[in-house]
C-alpha cells in the first residue's frame, strides 16, 4: 500500500508542476512564438502588434568593494508588452520582452 501511495504521490507533483510550469502560447499562421525569440523573431511570424505598452521593472543590486563598504544601486528593466487581437472568441495574447527578447506570453480577455 504505501508502495503505490509513493507513486502516486510521484504522479501527482509531477501533474502539478507540469500545469504550473505550462506557459500560455502564441501562434500565427502556423508558426510558434517562443521564448527567447527576439522582437524581429516576432514580428516575422506575427506581423506588428495592435497594441504596445511598456513598464519599469524594479530590480535592486548591491555591490561590496575591496574595504567591504556596501553599495546599494536601484534601477529598472524595461519590459515591453506587444499585444496581438485573436479572431473573434479568442484570446488576446499579451507577449513581453526583456532585453529584446520573449520573456512571457500570457492570455488576455476574449475579443468580441
Amino acid at each position: 500500500m504505501k508502495k503505490y501511495l509513493t507513486v502516486f504521490g510521484l504522479i501527482s507533483s509531477l501533474c502539478l508542476l507540469s500545469h504550473v510550469t505550462q506557459a500560455d502560447s502564441l501562434r500565427c499562421e502556423g508558426r510558434l512564438v517562443d521564448p527567447g525569440d527576439t522582437k524581429a523573431d516576432v514580428t516575422g511570424i506575427c506581423g506588428s502588434p495592435e497594441i504596445t505598452d511598456s513598464y519599469c521593472e524594479p530590480t535592486t543590486r548591491s555591490t561590496v568593494d575591496s574595504t567591504g563598504k556596501e553599495t546599494i544601486i536601484e534601477s529598472c528593466d524595461p519590459v515591453d508588452i506587444w499585444s496581438y487581437k485573436a479572431e473573434s472568441g479568442g484570446l488576446w495574447k499579451h507577449v513581453y520582452f526583456s532585453k529584446g527578447k520573449v520573456t512571457d506570453i500570457r492570455n488576455g480577455e476574449r475579443v468580441n
